[in-house]
């Protein structure tokens, strides 16, 4: 009898330590699905004491069976995962075109037009009846719309010569400056044309020469309108060529017609 009861208080012991060492073997993850197995949130505790539960009892265990919260365990990583690509009929034809639509769907962003502002610089032929050549400048500003305004200076290389009656004229342009107002249009990526009107202040310088003798001729400076279109090609987004057609009133001298190609560079 006395035996018995050191024995009966060891047994029992023992039994418990059992189940708890069986309850901790299962307890590593409780089952809620995946979620548990995949993020964490229940990791491996010691429930004490063991006794408090059932875990005594053989009929109590804790699986990692994903059975818990029905579908959803099968989806938990969706769920807390990376954001998924939406499949192609998700939303319709327009997630196929995903990547080549733009990430808002509404195509590649234009090339807006800007202002900027430009010269040039060329050869300019006064009028075309005569041999007068000189170099030419520009610098201009382009609002972002068709407007723009331009400032042009010249001056020739060469004199047209002419005999009448033994007498020989030289005429050249001492210097020739116009302001422009400009409408530009552009017709493609590469092409644009414009027409532009302004006025214009034009100093010659003539002589004449008989029997040997030279006289300066005093015709001094003529001013009138000028007005003109022209095109101009882009060779990249810089940098362009421009041809353009332009006729100088002068004032009781009738008028140049000019031709001038330039080289115009974008800043």
């Amino acid at each position: 009898m006395r035996y018995i009861k050191f024995l009966l208080p060891a047994v029992l012991l023992s039994g418990c330590s059992l189940g708890s060492h069986g309850f901790d073997n299962h307890a590593k993850a409780p089952s809620y699905g995946q979620q548990g197995a995949h993020h964490g949130a229940y990791q491996s505790t010691p429930y004490q004491p063991a006794c408090e539960y059932s875990g005594c009892e053989s009929g109590y265990s804790v699986s990692n069976a994903p059975t818990v919260y029905g579908g959803n365990a099968a989806h938990a990583g969706h769920q807390y995962g990376a954001p998924q690509t939406p499949s192609a009929n998700a939303y319709g034809g327009q997630v196929a075109h995903h990547n080549a639509r733009g990430p808002h769907g509404y195509g590649q962003v234009p090339n807006l037009r800007r202002a900027y502002k430009y010269g040039t610089l060329g050869a300019t032929m006064y009028d075309v009846d005569s041999d007068i050549f000189g170099i030419q400048g520009r610098v201009g500003y382009q609002s972002a719309g068709v407007f723009g305004v331009e400032a042009e200076a010249s001056t020739s290389l060469s004199s047209d010569s002419e005999d009448v009656l033994g007498v020989t004229t030289k005429t050249g342009i001492d210097y020739q400056v116009a302001g422009f107002a400009v409408l530009r249009q552009p017709i493609s990526e590469k092409f644009s044309i414009h027409a532009r009107g302004g006025y214009h202040v034009t100093e010659f310088d003539s002589e004449a020469t008989t029997a040997g003798v030279t006289t300066d001729l005093d015709v001094g400076n003529r001013d009138g309108f000028a007005y003109g279109v022209g095109g101009e090609y882009n060779l990249n987004r810089r940098d362009s060529l421009r041809l353009d057609f332009t006729r100088y009133d002068v004032e009781e001298l009738g008028s140049l017609d000019s031709v001038s190609v330039a080289y115009a560079r974008k800043f």
